[in-house]
């Protein structure tokens, strides 16, 4: 595409483009090795430079944020912060601080910045509901990885369980993937399933997300 893309009309390029993010959007939640974090990554940085839709301006919220997250999970935060300050000020208005906050807290939480991640989100302050439970995601695994009350985890688990069904509509695979994720999350913190049994679960899930970062807390609890 890159050698051809002075040839390519930008409406065609949006025909190829949307399946692409799709697939591998989806194989990055099927395949636990995911060698396709990466791919997206490359998929970015080519629409960055390619794509009318992603140039500076332009680009959709929950695009801005879903790029910060790939980055992130391939380590890369000097470029998300880079990203960040200079697409971040030209998002739309009305949702521009609330993107920017979701943004920065997924780089405190990258580095390790657990209490100031936990700290920049306020997440009744996110109206949008992908971009809500982006960030109640972010805050329930703050919650584990500050050792908060369990019953305080326990507690922030069934709001946003509550909030998730709330949401709930069919063929919704990132919603399911998240709803499955609090469960075994709400599993972990009870401590009433075998350790063997939880990551067999785990395992055995092939829409789960964060599921390497779920089986670290297994390997945490005595279950």
């Amino acid at each position: 595409m890159i050698e051809n893309i002075g040839s390519i009309d930008p409406k065609e390029l949006q025909i190829i483009l949307a399946p692409l993010r799709n697939f591998l959007a989806g194989k990055i939640r099927k395949d636990r090795d995911n060698p396709w974090v990466a791919k997206y990554h490359e998929l970015n940085l080519f629409r960055l430079q390619y794509d009318p839709t992603t140039r500076k301006g332009q680009i959709q919220p929950q695009e801005f944020t879903n790029i910060v997250s790939v980055a992130t999970r391939l380590d890369k935060v000097e470029w998300a912060k880079s990203f960040i300050g200079e697409y971040g000020p030209q998002l739309d208005k009305g949702s521009r601080d609330n993107n920017i906050r979701l943004a920065n807290a997924t780089i405190l939480f990258t580095e390790g910045q657990f209490k100031q991640c936990f700290e920049l989100l306020n997440q009744d302050e996110f109206k949008d509901f992908y971009e809500s439970m982006r960030a109640r995601t972010l805050v329930l695994r703050c919650y584990f990885e500050l050792k908060k009350d369990p019953d305080a985890i326990l507690a922030n688990c069934h709001s946003f369980e509550a909030f998730l069904d709330r949401n709930r509509k069919p063929k919704k695979e990132p919603l399911e993937a998240t709803l499955e994720f609090v469960r075994i999350c709400k599993s972990i913190v009870s401590m009433t399933t075998d350790k063997k049994v939880l990551l067999k679960r785990i395992q055995e899930k092939p829409n789960l997300i964060l599921s390497h970062w779920l089986e670290k807390q297994v390997r945490k609890y005595r279950v």
